[in-house]
């Protein structure tokens, strides 16, 4: 027999692993990847994104060639067998071709290749491109008969799309890996579950709002926002419930600047925006943006304002307390009514112990591990803490941490609670 066979079938077999390797080479490296090797301008970048958009295009390509030189293979080792056996050549030709197909077409390519599939794909980027173009007419006459089957089935072709909870995990395993650390993790987990919070979790209550009337003058103003250190406030028509405007630092520094101090505040009071209270804050923020506004008034259904929420209170939700020289142990509290409170799982023991009054003795930093200690760190939304004068019920655990309470609800059972 011709040594050219030999060399052919050899040839046919290192093709077969090649197309095997560059299918996992090509479908485990993810189009976030690609899409920064085209950034990084990578050679073979362009090509293997333009591959990596129609990716049923390519597996059919990398199918026929692959398919084409295992038969192709599998044709000249039977007559290779044949030639050398006679009639039984045809069994031990498909026993033999059928292991090293295994051993070298599949196996061994696809281990390798998965492990390197970004220079791989890189490298047969170009040439896989190139197959897809010269079998075109074979490849969408194969698209169209695939297609049609599956509509006959009545599955639909539809892109994958990456899941909250599977970008949660990825950000779990970035951590573990050293990629990223733990509080770059937690402020993407806030971001995540940014869209999910509701305003009249993190607004300030009514009756903790500091606000002016509109009859009030100028100076007074300035008094009240050195006394409270506050930069903003709400201005209420006088005499009545209507919140017609708010008044910031700005205005009043040029007015001082120009020695105009005895003048009403409604001449210098700013338009205002008003929410709902059961909006999310992502739309919030959004708003705020787009009205380039740092202060939003929040009402209910019935439209009675119940609260305010800033975008400070906005963007703590995800990089944590923002603390400046006039906060003194300031904490997340939001006091629904004059029983139950709204309490973040990052609050101090301690501060919890002074505002609030509660009788706890732990040995825990924050509520957090505080009460996630009492469930033997496996607390859920629902489960309630009694105390003497007390009910602490969990409210929000985090999805990626669910050992660890982000919200609680704190209600006195008799008299006031504590501010």
């Amino acid at each position: 027999m011709a040594l050219h066979l030999y060399i052919t079938l050899v040839i046919l077999l290192l093709l077969s692993g090649l197309f095997s390797g560059s299918e996992i080479a090509l479908f485990s490296l993810s189009n976030i990847k690609v899409r920064k090797l085209v950034r990084s301008r990578k050679k073979g970048a362009k090509a293997l994104k333009r591959l990596k958009d129609n990716p049923h295009r390519l597996l059919v390509t990398i199918l026929i060639c692959n398919n084409v030189v295992n038969i192709a293979a599998a044709s000249i080792a039977t007559v290779v067998a044949i030639d050398a056996f006679g009639s039984t050549g045809v069994g031990i030709a498909t026993g033999i071709m059928t292991l090293l197909i295994l051993i070298f077409g599949e196996i061994t390519p696809k281990s390798y290749f998965h492990q390197k599939n970004e220079k791989a794909s890189l490298v047969l980027a170009r040439p896989l491109y190139a197959l897809t173009m010269v079998l075109y007419p074979v490849i969408i006459a194969i698209e169209g008969v695939s297609k049609g089957v599956l509509k006959l089935t009545g599955m639909r072709s539809v892109k994958s799309k990456i899941t909250e909870e599977e970008l949660i995990a990825a950000l779990s395993l970035s951590k573990e890996a050293g990629v990223i650390e733990r509080d770059e993790e937690e402020m993407m987990q806030n971001v995540i579950d940014f869209g999910d919070i509701r305003v009249k979790e993190v607004m300030i209550p009514r009756k903790h709002m500091i606000s002016l009337t509109s009859d009030q003058m100028l100076i007074e103003a300035i008094s009240k926002m050195l006394e409270t250190r506050y930069s903003r406030m709400p201005v209420y028509a006088h005499g009545t419930r209507k919140i017609i405007g708010i008044i910031n630092l700005r205005s009043v520094l040029k007015h001082i600047k120009s020695k105009e101090m005895d003048i009403p505040i409604i001449k210098v009071i700013s338009p205002v925006i008003f929410v709902m209270d059961d909006e999310k804050l992502d739309s919030v923020f959004d708003k705020l943006r787009e009205n380039a506004m740092h202060m939003a008034i929040v009402r209910d259904r019935k439209k009675r304002v119940v609260g305010l929420v800033t975008m400070e209170d906005l963007l703590e939700e995800i990089v944590g307390e923002i603390y400046d020289e006039a906060d003194k142990r300031r904490f997340r509290m939001h006091f629904i009514d004059k029983k139950t409170a709204i309490v973040r799982g990052d609050t101090p023991v301690q501060d919890l112990k002074e505002w609030i009054g509660i009788p706890v003795k732990t040995k825990a930093k924050d509520v957090s591990e505080m009460v996630s200690a009492r469930f033997n760190g496996n607390p859920k939304p629902g489960n309630a803490i009694k105390l003497k004068n007390f009910i602490i019920i969990v409210k929000d655990v985090s999805k990626k941490d669910p050992s660890r309470v982000t919200r609680i609800k704190i209600t006195k059972r008799r008299g006031k609670i504590r501010k």
